[in-house]
């Protein structure tokens, strides 16, 4: 099958990019793919010869950095679609702004082309650092061109009402300019109970009352910024004042919200959808500097004694590439952003374990002891790698899938197991 379309493909040399152009070409298209330098074209061609490629009359090549205005006119010339893979490399410097500013002006700097080109649709590659480290909405702010939001002109507050597509109930939050409060009423339909969140703008506490329906009590909490129960969607934002937040992934953060504010004031009828990924794994085509698999080598090569409990989101890199042709080719993906996440979760330890059991001469040096939290929250105070561990601990991992399953019919391929044992094998050639 061939398509007439022409794709631009971003940073085509990277990980998750050359699986994208890999099933781009396999459906026929017609890709572009920019390169920071073109000295990288062959590593580009055998990578997709190692995926089974080997006619190329319908991929070209163009240098461009994100960096720079150069060139990015002419990337984006005929192009329908536009996949901004690329990202800024991870940098050692101590200085946040080395890797956010190029990360916000490398996708505006992408959009404005985009826009000057008339592309219909660009696909953003963010991260689930983008939403699921502080497990709340950044205040003001939501994805895309949101028909839920409407102003109230009497009281200049602000009132989003949603229904949830999985479970049919309906969210009405609105700001009480009197109390200064934020309230949150929900229906649980199972239960029949109400359930309201109100934050005193006075003490900053947060009080949640609830009604259990087997005792009739009613519990209140207070300072309660995540349960482990609820679930992180694309409605969450992740603070980019969060504490212990990296500097790579405040830049996701950021530069999301970039991409979202444009396309609501200055991108017409261009449409955005954007893709956030969990820890990416599976296998490589190539090399692959992925901090994803910083992890599987410090396990591999023995340099953790012992494994902190940390639980992870992962997905194969293939179900990432296919989730951004879905949302690339699916009209109901205009606007709206997609965790990319296998079913479920697995530990640090549970990963320690699998690579004993299915690959035990590889993991002759991979540690089964356990850091115990307390022990890890002590460690924090002068070791830097315990400090983030540490972090991660605080992370809800109950991640849902569902909205890319529901709207792009999106099925994950694999799960958290093949996916970490996809990735070791290729990293062993």
């Amino acid at each position: 099958m061939q398509h007439s379309a022409q794709v631009l493909v971003t940073g085509g040399n990277g990980a998750l990019a050359i699986h994208c152009i890999h099933q781009l070409l396999k459906k026929g298209y017609h890709v572009r793919t920019s390169l920071r330098s073109l000295s990288k074209k062959n590593d580009v061609l055998s990578m997709l010869r190692n995926g089974g490629i080997s006619a190329f009359d319908q991929l070209s090549f163009i240098e461009a950095d994100l960096t720079k205005d150069d060139n990015w006119d002419a990337a984006m010339k005929g192009c329908k679609y536009v996949l901004h893979v690329a990202s800024p490399t991870h940098s050692s410097s101590k200085n946040e702004n080395e890797m956010i500013g190029p990360a916000v002006e490398g996708v505006l700097r992408v959009l404005q082309a985009a826009k000057h080109a008339d592309v219909k649709r660009v696909v953003l590659t963010s991260s689930f650092g983008a939403l699921g480290f502080s497990h709340k909405a950044v205040k003001g702010h939501t994805s895309g061109r949101n028909p839920c939001q409407k102003s109230n002109e009497t009281t200049g507050t602000t009132e989003i009402t949603g229904t949830n597509d999985i479970t049919g109930t309906t969210q009405t939050t609105g700001t009480n300019k009197t109390t200064g409060t934020t309230e949150i009423t929900r229906t649980n339909d199972i239960t029949g109970t109400t359930q309201t969140t109100g934050t005193n703008k006075t003490t900053r506490t947060t009080e949640i009352t609830r009604t259990n329906d087997i005792t009739g009590t009613t519990q209140t909490r207070g300072t309660n910024k995540t349960t482990r129960t609820t679930e992180t969607t694309e409605a969450d934002w992740t603070d980019p004042n969060e504490k212990g937040l990296s500097a790579y992934e405040k830049s996701k953060v950021l530069a999301e919200r970039a991409a979202w504010d444009f396309i609501n004031t200055e991108g017409g009828d261009m449409e955005l959808s954007v893709i956030n990924p969990v820890a990416i794994y599976g296998p490589s085509l190539g090399p692959n500097n992925s901090p994803s698999l910083g992890l599987l080598r410090m396990l591999l090569g023995g340099q953790l004694k012992a494994v902190p409990n940390i639980p992870l989101n992962v997905v194969d890199i293939r179900d990432v590439a296919d989730l951004h042709l879905r949302a690339m080719e699916n009209p109901a993906a205009a606007g709206q952003r997609f965790i990319a996440t296998a079913d479920g979760q697995i530990s640090l330890p549970e990963i320690a374990r699998l690579l004993k059991a299915k690959m035990p001469a590889a993991a002759a040096k991979v540690s089964l002891k356990v850091i115990p939290d307390g022990v890890l929250r002590i460690m924090r105070l002068f070791n830097p790698q315990a400090k983030t561990a540490y972090h991660m601990l605080s992370i809800n991992r109950n991640v849902s899938n569902a909205k890319a399953k529901k709207i792009l019919g999106w099925t994950p391929s694999g799960n958290n197991e093949t996916a970490i044992l996809a990735a070791v094998e290729t990293m062993l050639k």
